[in-house]
C-alpha cells in the first residue's frame, strides 16, 4: 500500500497553510477497485478512493468500463462482500441484463485471476513508488528516516494517473505467462471469436449516469410535498416540475448522487429532472460519506449535551462550516472528499481547478435567502435528461 498526501488545492480550499508537518498532510491509504476480464486477464476498469469498498466503488468501475468499452460484461463474478449483496448493485446489473455470480465461500482459489492482478500490480508498480508501506511488515526495520509517512509525496490524483498508465498501457501490453499473449492480444482474439455483439452496446451519456445512481436507502420513491419538494435524508429537493398540480402529493422515483448531495434526480412524467437542495450553497461538493461522518459527530455532541437529536437542518448546515471543522477527524474527511473529487474529475476528462473545489463559508452566505419554489425572483433553470 501507499500513503497519500493532500494537494495544495485541497489545503487552500480548507484554508490550511501548506507549511505543516508530514503527519498532518498525510490522508492515509487509499483503496483500489479493479474490474478484470477472466478470459484475457485484462484490466477493464480501475478506481481509487480513500473510502473502503462500498457500493460507490462498484458504481465507479461500472461507469469507467462503459466509458472505455461502451458495454458491460455479460457475467460478473464477485466475492461475498457486503457491497455486492446490496439491492442497488443487484438492480443495476439486472437492468443491464448482466448475470451476477458469487464465488464459493471459503474457496480463495476461485479468486485467483483478480488476486494475481493485484499481486502483479503491487510487485511491478506499487513497490517501486516512494512512500510505499512494504517496510511496515517488519516494524523493527522502520526508523524515522525511512518511515513511509515522512516519505509520502503522492497525491491520490497523481497516483491514479500513474496507475492508469501502468494498467492500460504497460500491463495491457505485457506478456502474460499463462496466456502466451498480452492481455490486449488475448482480448482482441476473444472479440474475433465471439463477435462484437453490438446489441449489448451502451452509450455513456447523462441518462446512463442517472440510471447508475443509487436510490435512497429507505425506498425508491418519495412523496412530492406542495411548496417543498421531495425529502431525502432530512433534506428537501425542488425542481420546477413539482409546480404542476398533478404532480403534487404523488410518489416519484428518486436517485441521489453520493458524490454531491446538493442535487438529486426525480423521474416525473417520463423525464428525469435535476432537483436542487434548499441548502445548496452549503452542500455543494459535499459527499454522502462526509455528511454521514459529520451528522454522526454532531449527534454525539448533542447527546453529551443532553439533547436527543439535531433540531433542524439549519443547525447541521452551520455545523458544516463551523469551528469544529478544524478538528482532525472532520478536517481529514473533508480533505479526503476533495481528493476523491480529483479522481472523479480525471475520470471525466476534466482538469482540476481551484474554482471547482471552492467551498463557500457559512459566514459569507449567512444573509443568503433560500431558493423557495414560490419566489418568482429565484426561478431555477432546470434540465430534463431523456426518457427512461
Amino acid at each position: 500500500m501507499l500513503t497519500s498526501v493532500s494537494s495544495l488545492i485541497s489545503l487552500a480550499t480548507c484554508n490550511i497553510s501548506s507549511a505543516i508537518s508530514s503527519e498532518q498532510l498525510s490522508l492515509g491509504r487509499c483503496w483500489a477497485t479493479f474490474l478484470v476480464d477472466g478470459y484475457s486477464k485484462r484490466i477493464l476498469a480501475l478506481y481509487l478512493s480513500f473510502e473502503p469498498p462500498s457500493y460507490r466503488s462498484c458504481l465507479m468501475v461500472i461507469r469507467i468500463c462503459v466509458k472505455r468499452f461502451g458495454r458491460l460484461p455479460q457475467t460478473i463474478i464477485t466475492d461475498n462482500g457486503k457491497e455486492f449483496h446490496s439491492v442497488y448493485f443487484k438492480q443495476l446489473l439486472a437492468y443491464y441484463k448482466c448475470h451476477h455470480k458469487y464465488r464459493p465461500s471459503g474457496e480463495p482459489r476461485y479468486g485467483s485471476p483478480v488476486e494475481r492482478v493485484f499481486g502483479t500490480t503491487n510487485t511491478l508498480w506499487l513497490h517501486e513508488l516512494q512512500g510505499n508501506t512494504q517496510i511496515l511488515k517488519n516494524n523493527r526495520q522502520v526508523t524515522k528516516s525511512v518511515n513511509p509517512i515522512h516519505q509520502a509525496v503522492w497525491t491520490i490524483g497523481e497516483l491514479y494517473q500513474s496507475l492508469e498508465t501502468w494498467a492500460y498501457s504497460i500491463y495491457d501490453n505485457r506478456l502474460n505467462s499463462s496466456l502466451g499473449l498480452s492481455p490486449f492480444q488475448a482480448y482482441e482474439t476473444g472479440i474475433q471469436l465471439g463477435g462484437i455483439r453490438e446489441s449489448r452496446r451502451l452509450e455513456y451519456d447523462q441518462t446512463f449516469l442517472i440510471l447508475t445512481l443509487p436510490s435512497p436507502h429507505s425506498g425508491d420513491t418519495r412523496i412530492v410535498q406542495p411548496g417543498r419538494g421531495v425529502k431525502v435524508n432530512h433534506i428537501y429537493y425542488w425542481c420546477q416540475a413539482f409546480r404542476n398540480p398533478e404532480v403534487e402529493k404523488t410518489a416519484v422515483e428518486v436517485k441521489i448522487d453520493p458524490f454531491n448531495v446538493s442535487v438529486a434526480y426525480c423521474y416525473v412524467k417520463g423525464l428525469w429532472h435535476e432537483c436542487t437542495s434548499n441548502h445548496y450553497p452549503y452542500l455543494q461538493g459535499r459527499t454522502e460519506k462526509e455528511l454521514q461522518v459529520i451528522s454522526t459527530d454532531l449527534r454525539q455532541r448533542k447527546r453529551h449535551q443532553g439533547q436527543a437529536t439535531v433540531r433542524s437542518n439549519t443547525e447541521l448546515m452551520e455545523y458544516l462550516q463551523g469551528a469544529y471543522q478544524v478538528e482532525e477527524k472532520l478536517l481529514k474527511q473533508r480533505l479526503q472528499a476533495l481528493e476523491n473529487q480529483t479522481v472523479l474529475n480525471l475520470i471525466e476528462g476534466k482538469q482540476l481547478s481551484q474554482n471547482s473545489l471552492q467551498v463557500t463559508h457559512f459566514n459569507e452566505i449567512e444573509n443568503h435567502s433560500e431558493v423557495l419554489p414560490n419566489n418568482a425572483d429565484n426561478d431555477e433553470t432546470l434540465e430534463s435528461y431523456g426518457e427512461f
